[in-house]
């Protein structure tokens, strides 16, 4: 008798054993994805990693995780949020991202991935869940893809967003498999379905250029898709012959000008024995012009024929500058932002070099980009919290020596939009002060001039900021006198 106890103690063991094998091993389990505006894309293994809980369903006990901590695993991209519960079987329920404190996913034989929202209508219970989907309700720019034209922000659209729209569901050849048999041939093709939104449904365009998070470009016709991919959109061409991937922007008619001409205009005058003077003006956007020319501030360059050009992504001061030097985008130059340095090509003053002309660089207090030129530095000598008035004072005694190519960069323009907004009072008397060196400068300048910017700048709460495909971000003048 003693040995039969022992024997179902045993049996009784293994069971247990194999039940918790059974719920917390992946292959046992349907995978299920959390996907849309989040930092982390995760998994079923990443859920049965949070601790478990104990809900009553039907007088009986259920092993559960909280939607709440599943969510805040996910790292939602901003506060103001909703959660999709998307099932296998077409049916779907959304609630709002601040209302999960009884929300719970559990797993069973029947109905494999459950939601059950204990406060809300009983119609909000999802069965049969492959996607929890987190679709941000914070209505900006900051996150997703822009599309954009050369005047105002048309749309954002989120990962989490898109997953909600209207998809074509399209069937993508991705192999085809042969087996001889008997003299005959027998062939396998096998599909796999893909959710696309052709981008002509969103918006009316005859070309567009998409930009990346990895700085590469590509001019579209009007066909093409977006697909989701976890937290990412991606660009899929017609036929499937080309994939963009972590797209960040759709510029709509894109003007044609960009700020990366400086290169090849510079390189231009100086084979042609002309002497150039590049004054790189950063974080002067196209629309600061505008503003600064209505209102008065650039009585100077207002004169100038000024012509609207287009920046890089990321629109910052690293990306920007290195696209000017180098007449490349990033993908090609090897800077995509703030974070890189060093170039992966020529600049423009290596070509200056290599024609045996004289280059000079002039900068701030630091060395931004890994440039073969060492620049000439500048600080703050009289403490009037600016560094400009020193670079301009310098520039003006290097014109004296007659260089072919003299390039410097202001920085006091970015400094007061970030820190008051992009057309600010204070910023503009700033960019009334720059219009005067710049006056000055092209005086005693005997050559061409070329004026630009890196990026341009838009207001936020609390100064300004730039770096992401909008009008006020991508746009800047372009000057050749």
């Amino acid at each position: 008798m003693k040995k039969k106890i022992i024997i179902y103690i045993f049996i009784l063991l293994i069971g247990v054993f194999l039940g918790k094998l059974a719920f917390n091993d992946k292959i046992y389990l349907e995978d299920i994805k959390i996907l849309g505006d989040v930092r982390k894309v995760l998994s079923t293994k990443d859920i049965l990693n949070l601790k478990e809980y104990k809900i009553k369903l039907d007088s009986t006990k259920k092993k559960a995780y909280k939607i709440k901590d599943i969510v805040k695993l996910s790292k939602p991209v901003k506060k103001d949020f909703n959660v999709l519960f998307v099932g296998s079987d077409g049916i779907s329920s959304e609630i709002s991202g601040d209302k999960l404190n009884a929300s719970f996913l559990y797993y069973s034989k029947e109905n494999k991935w459950e939601v059950i929202n204990f406060n809300h209508p009983i119609n909000g219970n999802i069965k049969k869940i492959k996607d929890i989907v987190i679709a941000s309700q914070t209505k900006d720019y900051s996150h997703g893809v822009n599309i954009i034209n050369q005047e105002k922000n048309i749309k954002n659209i989120t990962p989490g967003n898109l997953y909600k729209m209207s998809k074509k569901s399209v069937l993508y050849k991705q192999g085809e498999t042969t087996k001889e048999k008997e003299d005959l041939s027998y062939n396998v093709s096998q599909f796999r379905e893909r959710k696309l939104l052709p981008i002509k449904d969103i918006i009316e365009y005859k070309r567009a250029l998409i930009m990346n998070s990895k700085g590469n470009e590509k001019y579209i016709n009007s066909s093409g898709y977006l697909e989701l991919k976890g937290n990412t959109i991606n660009y899929v061409s017609k036929g499937f012959k080309e994939k963009i991937k972590d797209i960040k922007g759709i510029i709509i008619n894109p003007t044609s000008n960009r700020n990366m001409n400086l290169y090849y205009d510079t390189y231009h005058y100086i084979k042609n024995d002309e002497k150039v003077l590049a004054i790189f003006l950063d974080g002067f956007g196209y629309k600061q012009y505008e503003y600064a020319v209505s209102n008065g501030y650039i009585p100077f360059m207002s004169t100038l024929n000024t012509k609207k050009a287009m920046s890089v992504y990321k629109p910052v001061t690293n990306a920007g500058f290195a696209a000017m030097i180098t007449g490349k985008i990033p993908k090609e130059n090897g800077v995509l932002n703030r974070s890189y340095r060093e170039l992966n090509v020529d600049t423009i003053f290596d070509k200056v070099d290599e024609l045996g002309k004289e280059g000079i660089l002039i900068e701030g207090d630091i060395k931004i980009l890994d440039t073969s030129i060492e620049p000439k530095l500048n600080i703050d000598l009289n403490n009037n919290s600016t560094i400009d008035d020193e670079i301009y004072n310098l520039a003006m005694k290097e014109i004296k020596k007659n260089p072919d190519f003299l390039m410097l960069h202001f920085h006091g323009i970015d400094d007061l939009g970030h820190k008051t907004g992009h057309i600010s009072k204070e910023t503009m008397e700033s960019i009334k002060i720059h219009d005067g060196y710049v006056k000055n400068l092209v005086k005693n300048w005997e050559g061409k001039v070329i004026i630009t910017a890196d990026h341009g700048m838009h207001t936020v709460k609390e100064g300004g900021d730039h770096g992401q495909v909008r009008v006020k971000d991508m746009f800047v003048p372009y000057i050749i006198n």
